[in-house]
């Protein structure tokens, strides 16, 4: 009983899922899979009954033609007949066959040898099989657990958190190296003409594109990067800028301008009212200087 206590211990690696984030989506995604597992288990194994009963069916019938006539051509053959006693003598045998010729137990030539001097049939089945299973129903299953993987990946919220984090921080480094490439002079800061510079090259235009960033014009993309207005771009605000820029615009930031939008429209409707109010009390001013 302590053997199997101390042996129990070993569970504790699984802890390990919780910080190591490819392992974590390995086993999910292998989890996620075993009910099409299960069922395409299910589904080969009824290939392996039809193409095997038949098989066997048809060497089962020769085997009995060729003890009644030892001396057919067939029979000679002691090499051929040996192979169909170890490959197809009977249906648990030819499932058998069948499951080692698509998973490369065996050679499906070396299982199709001895069925050619026997029957065209026996052939064109096991043909048949090995179409089937390998050019369709295999194809067709991993693209299946491929995508119940993905799937899988994509629904657990840890990882997806951790890959998200992942993809944020490889972004964040790569707009580093790229800022400073951008400062030639070392300053920590960039300026308009460092940045007009930089994007004459092909890498940075390609960077930022990739980042949904259009650089058709410099001077605004500067000015919306540099968020004090001090004429040059730190690297704080050069990696949040572009962050803050990347892709189109997000729900938040559309709300945001909306919001301002109003605030500045009340403002400019407070202006206006107090320019009337001003006018007002020039004309009054005016009107009590002439009398």
């Amino acid at each position: 009983f302590l053997r199997l206590v101390r042996a129990l211990r070993g569970i504790r690696v699984v802890r390990l899922l919780r910080y190591i984030g490819a392992l974590r989506t390995i086993v999910f995604s292998i989890i996620s899979t075993l009910g099409s597992v299960f069922w395409t288990s299910l589904l080969l194994v009824v290939l392996f009954y039809l193409f095997g009963v038949l098989i066997a069916q048809i060497v089962t019938d020769h085997c009995r033609h060729v003890k009644f006539q030892p001396d057919s051509l067939d029979c000679a053959n002691e090499e051929v007949f040996g192979k169909l006693l170890t490959y197809w003598s009977s249906v648990p045998e030819s499932m058998l066959t069948l499951l080692m010729a698509i998973t490369g137990g065996l050679s499906w030539n070396d299982a199709l040898t001895p069925l050619r001097p026997i029957s065209e049939i026996a052939v064109t089945g096991l043909i048949a099989y090995i179409v089937i299973t390998v050019l369709a129903v295999l194809n067709v299953v991993t693209g299946v657990f491929c995508n119940m993987a993905i799937e899988s990946a994509r629904a657990d919220k840890d990882i997806a958190i951790m890959q998200q984090i992942h993809k944020h921080e490889a972004q964040v480094d790569s707009l580093r190296e790229i800022f400073h490439e951008i400062d030639l002079d070392g300053s920590n800061v960039i300026t308009v003409a460092e940045l007009k510079e930089a994007m004459k090259g092909q890498k940075m235009s390609s960077f930022m594109q990739s980042m949904d960033i259009s650089t058709n014009d410099v001077f605004t993309l500067f000015m919306v990067i540099d968020a004090d207005g001090s004429g040059e771009i730190t690297l704080e605000e050069f990696v949040y800028g572009c962050m803050q820029l990347q892709g189109p615009a997000k729900g938040l930031q559309i709300a945001r301008m909306s919001y301002e939008n109003t605030v500045i429209r009340k403002e400019l409707k407070q202006l206006r009212a107090d320019v009337k109010k001003v006018f007002y009390r020039l004309e009054q001013v005016r009107s009590v200087s002439k009398e």
